[in-house]
């Protein structure tokens, strides 16, 4: 079934139409659905990384316009990178843990969005209000801004939500 850690992305395959899952629910299953055919389709798994866990609460994933998937392992911060055309994965540079010298994993909350060239952003939820942007380009994670230091001093928890607005060159958040 899925659960927690489960996240969604669509992206063409060729002449198809494909959504891509990660199953989450501590499993590195990674699956497609192709939407002409109403079929799903098992791809080679998510990594296990160094230490060989599963994605649980918390991970997330986006996509690019580039034949890319990305997803974040929630409690490791690891970050990959997957090829739609080869069906292989690439780890990339994780998410810092580091917060004003407190160690902080990714955790409930956290979300990727691609915002077109080269960017990512991303929360880290797990009740905190760090705001990152990933260059793909030099494969960096840098911190921004805190998010919701304004009206609301709630942390991202649960629910933390981000996507990409290319009409107004905008990246749009809940928390």
């Amino acid at each position: 079934r899925v659960k927690y850690g489960a996240g969604l992305a669509f992206h063409p395959k060729q002449e198809s139409s494909f959504v891509w899952l990660l199953k989450g629910s501590n499993t590195n299953d990674f699956m497609s659905y192709w939407v002409e055919g109403d079929t799903w389709i098992f791809r080679a798994p998510a990594p296990a990384g160094p230490r060989r866990k599963r994605f649980k609460a918390g991970s997330c994933v986006t996509t690019d316009n580039n034949g890319h998937i990305f997803a974040l392992k929630s409690r490791y911060n690891e970050f990959y990178r997957y090829d739609v055309a080869t069906d292989l994965w690439d780890t990339l540079a994780p998410m810092p843990f580091d917060m004003g010298g407190h160690r902080r994993k990714v955790k409930r909350g956290a979300a990727l969005c691609y915002a077109g060239g080269d960017s990512i952003w991303a929360f880290k939820g797990g009740n905190t209000w760090q705001f990152f942007h990933y260059s793909m380009d030099r494969d960096t994670w840098i911190e921004k801004e805190a998010i919701g230091l304004g009206q609301s001093l709630k942390r991202v928890k649960g629910g933390g939500s981000l996507t990409w607005c290319p009409e107004q060159q905008r990246v749009y958040a809940l928390k």
